[in-house]
């Protein structure tokens, strides 16, 4: 896409996200009586608001975008399986915060062309926070530019972390004895980033859509994007279903050697 094309398809998928959380918020402020969560195969929660949500994202990217595939949460996989683009949405990142009540959730719709992230939207809802970025134009949160943490500054314990549940436990090598967050939603991890709040960010045991929208997010914010051995990710693999056990780094130039040095105890000898 030109920085044009670019710009116009992310001023329209900001206000699919707005109108989305608009949605969302209904069941979460109890508008909706029953928002009928339950638990999935892998002990998730899933309620009637993400799926009113995916429905009302799918139906308006379909309109928008008739040629293009989309890979949902909820609801799998749709268009051509060869398409180009493929837009990945998880419509409600962070369901067990929503659940409970826990203000710590957002709408993301990401786009992949060529197997990259090239664009995406964090939509926060209670906060009305909207964060949004397309490579190679920039990265926003509510009109102010957002770039990643970058400089050259020896680590302290205090420097935020993002990590996903499944590394909080993982005997990291920081070399600083950093205090990891995690806060329950994976793509406000890549947003933390992409601000330049969370200095890095680490995850393994996701899911395509819990990543493509927030990488593109960290991407057009100036950050770098990694396996956790430092490579290229091959999202692309991920568009079956399956989880990424690669893991995903992300953060700023300056911070890579250090994020995929403590990472060295999970990939072991793999790499």
């Amino acid at each position: 896409m030109t920085p044009v094309e670019a710009q116009a398809v992310l001023d329209q998928v900001t206000d699919i996200a707005r109108r989305a959380g608009a949605i969302a918020l209904r069941y979460y402020r109890g508008d909706v009586a029953d928002m009928q969560a339950e638990r999935k195969s892998d002990s998730s929660w899933v309620t009637c608001a993400d799926r009113a949500v995916e429905q009302a994202v799918r139906d308006e990217l379909e309109r928008a975008f008739p040629h293009d595939s989309q890979l949902g949460e909820e609801m799998g996989r749709r268009g051509m399986l060869d398409a180009k683009r493929v837009w990945v949405i998880d419509p409600i990142d962070g369901t067990t915060n929503f659940v409970h009540r826990m203000p710590i959730w957002c709408i993301a719709i990401g786009l992949m062309e060529a197997g990259e992230p090239v664009l995406g939207v964090l939509y926060q809802p209670v906060t009305n926070e909207m964060f949004k970025g397309a490579v190679g134009l920039g990265a926003w949160l509510n009109g102010e530019p957002l770039r990643v943490w970058d400089d050259r500054t020896p680590w302290q314990r205090t420097d935020p972390i993002a990590f996903s549940p499944h590394l909080m436990q993982a005997k990291l090598r920081f070399p600083a004895a950093i205090r990891p967050r995690c806060l329950g939603s994976a793509q406000m991890h890549f947003a933390m980033v992409a601000s330049g709040a969370c200095r890095g960010g680490m995850w393994q045991g996701d899911y395509l859509w819990d990543i493509v929208a927030g990488a593109a997010l960290v991407l057009a914010a100036g950050g770098r994007i990694t396996n956790l051995a430092g490579f290229n990710p091959n999202l692309a693999a991920l568009l079956d279903g399956r989880v990424c056990d690669e893991g995903i780094i992300a953060c700023g130039e300056h911070s890579l050697d250090v994020m995929r040095d403590a990472a060295r105890p999970v990939v072991g000898e793999r790499w």
